[in-house]
């Protein structure tokens, strides 16, 4: 964020801090020049008054109150509106599940997300026991038949010794793998997600360095590479991984003189103002959530 955009938002907050509600637009203004919002910028702050109410208003980057809310532990006592989506489908209850078990009265099991797995099994994979039931097979039967909802490096978890056995590291995607029989973007868009799954569901430092370890194959895409190497770099940054040396090799960098993914101006138009920073010094532009996942 700039320097002006930093001072707009202070005194916004300084404002909120004195008692200054937002005036013609209410909680949905955006700041004058940075175009944030203000309601986002006050959730951030602790400065949501107490009978707040909108918690579905999003920010520029589709992330509702709520959410920030959640974050924060600023939610009030005996919230309920569990369907609140942000710009990636992920709902207020699905958040709930993977950090915490969700409240004794809390009855949406069955609720999806975009991707399709309800929140029961979102409880299961996170290993969050909702107070008020017994056992996972209970939790288990709340979630209903799994109907390919569950990745199929993933069993559903009929015990909890079956939740997240050892991966088979002969058959986990890889890096090399995302690069591997690669010929087109459908192609890569694919073998990324499938990555992406395994890599978010793995949680331990050896699997996760083994993913990255190995260097991407060369594709027809002459941008495939480069984005493999932005996408381990941030992936071991934000996880606190070895970086591994290969994604800092020549070839994994567009030329200085090549500002957009070259021949792929359809799917990267312009530069996005939230690119990760791994992306950027590789002369790769694309949205702060491009390597999310439900």
């Amino acid at each position: 964020m700039s320097e002006l955009y930093e001072t707009e938002n202070q005194q916004v907050i300084q404002n909120l801090k004195s008692g200054i509600l937002p005036g013609e637009h209410g909680w949905r203004a955006k700041t004058e020049k940075g175009g944030y919002g203000i309601v986002q910028i006050a959730a951030r702050n602790d400065l949501l008054p107490d009978n707040f109410s909108d918690w579905g208003l999003m920010d520029v980057y589709g992330i509702p109150v709520a959410h920030i809310a959640l974050e924060r532990g600023t939610l009030p006592v005996g919230f309920s509106d569990w369907e609140i989506r942000d710009r990636i489908g992920r709902t207020l209850a699905h958040l709930w599940a993977q950090k915490e078990p969700l409240p004794p009265d809390f009855n949406l099991w069955t609720l999806r997300d975009r991707c399709g797995f309800n929140v029961a099994e979102t409880a299961c994979i996170h290993r969050n026991l909702p107070d008020g039931i017994a056992d996972w097979q209970d939790l288990i039967m709340r979630a209903g038949t799994p109907k390919n909802v569950v990745p199929p490096i993933l069993p559903f978890p009929y015990s909890l010794d079956s939740l997240c056995p050892a991966p088979d590291l002969k058959r986990l995607p890889t890096i090399r793998s995302v690069s591997s029989g690669t010929v087109a973007r459908d192609d890569f868009a694919i073998n990324l997600g499938n990555f992406l799954d395994a890599f978010y569901l793995y949680k331990e430092t050896k699997i996760r360095e083994y993913m990255l370890r190995e260097f991407p194959y060369d594709t027809p895409e002459n941008w495939h590479v480069p984005f493999l190497g932005a996408t381990a770099a941030v992936l071991a940054r934000r996880f606190d991984l070895s970086v591994p040396p290969w994604s800092f090799e020549s070839r994994c960098y567009f030329p200085d003189d090549s500002p957009y993914v070259a021949n792929s101006t359809r799917e990267f138009p312009r530069p996005s103002h939230d690119t990760p920073p791994e992306f950027k010094e590789r002369n790769i532009f694309v949205s702060g959530y491009i390597l999310y996942r439900i």
